[in-house]
């Protein structure tokens, strides 16, 4: 408790946690989806069939797959016709326009058959992924940013955690044994992977309850493998499970971070060189990748704290 005391009240690191960590729950909770038309019907189409394949699931896809073929079929013969001189250029045009606009939903509906051929050959069930894969890094670097701001929050709450005595000479105060000091940076040392550890839910959370508003987020007891982009993953866990291990996977990142200051305030035995390197490690290979050199992510923790979004 007197550790927890010192490390968060007196040196503020609980206030700049709560504050880094609301500031990435409040941009995760402000940041806007569109909806495209495709992915309206992209998603009509999987909420209708979600669940176990059945007679009607299949025949409704089988259907859907005929108007597709009957529209590309016409067309071809129109292209064939304006060839031979039967239909002048513009008619012809014309008539593909309208047959454009049923076929133009056709990539959409692809991604509906790679989940039926799935099944059908392997087994499973339908899943809609869109939500699954905007929450999981996989759309966009919304991942990045927030790591960004973890780090930082984690750098400068922590830079001071274990020069704080060596600053104001607490050492020679405490008196500790050699046992005692082990056991005093042990607890310091628990309590700052713990309070980092617990930062991420944070972000995700937030970033769950704005996306099921727009793509729903069912079949959570679905097998992962039921969602294309993690088809070929090396272990058939639920998606909560999934879930379950990308937010260990970010608190391990932010825990190798929080470590890392620590031992920089251990060995510098001063908070403004762990701030200094802290900051060159953890922040500027992120900063860079945000500024477009992608390989500076591979220089940084990111792999770890973005897996599913990597594979």
């Amino acid at each position: 408790r007197h550790e927890g005391y010192k490390i968060m009240v007196m040196n503020r690191a609980g206030v700049v946690l709560l504050f880094f960590a609301v500031l990435a729950g409040y941009r995760e909770w402000n940041h806007s989806y569109g909806l495209s038309v495709w992915e309206e019907y992209y998603q009509d189409m999987m909420l209708r069939l979600e669940g176990e394949m059945t007679q009607e699931k299949e025949a409704l896809i089988l259907a859907e797959q005929d108007r597709y073929e009957e529209a590309f079929a016409l067309i071809q013969r129109i292209e064939e016709m304006i060839s031979a001189g039967v239909l002048d250029q513009e008619t012809g045009e014309n008539m593909k326009s309208e047959l454009s606009a049923v076929t133009a939903f056709y990539p959409s509906f692809c991604r509906v058959l790679q989940q039926y051929e799935r099944i059908r050959t392997e087994g499973g069930v339908f899943v809609y992924d869109t939500g699954y894969r905007y929450l999981l890094g996989c759309m966009n670097e919304e991942d990045l940013i927030n790591l960004l701001l973890f780090s930082c929050g984690i750098i400068l709450a922590f830079g001071n955690g274990i020069a704080m005595e060596d600053r104001n000479g607490s050492w020679a105060l405490l008196s500790a044994t050699r046992i005692g000091k082990r056991r005093i940076l042990a607890c310091k040392t628990a309590l700052c992977v713990t309070a980092s550890a617990a930062v991420p839910p944070v972000a995700f959370v937030c970033r769950a309850v704005r996306l099921s508003g727009i793509y729903p987020l069912h079949g959570l007891t679905a097998s992962i493998r039921s969602i294309p982009i993690w088809q070929d993953f090396w272990a058939d866990l639920p998606v909560w499970g999934f879930c379950a291990l990308y937010l260990l996977s970010q608190a391990a990142a932010l825990i190798l971070v929080t470590l890392a200051v620590l031992l920089l305030s251990w060995r510098r035995r001063d908070a403004v060189p762990a701030y200094f390197f802290g900051a060159l490690i953890f922040a500027v290979p992120l900063v860079l990748k945000i500024l477009g050199f992608s390989f500076a992510g591979y220089f940084s923790v990111y792999p770890l704290y973005s897996w599913p979004g990597v594979l």
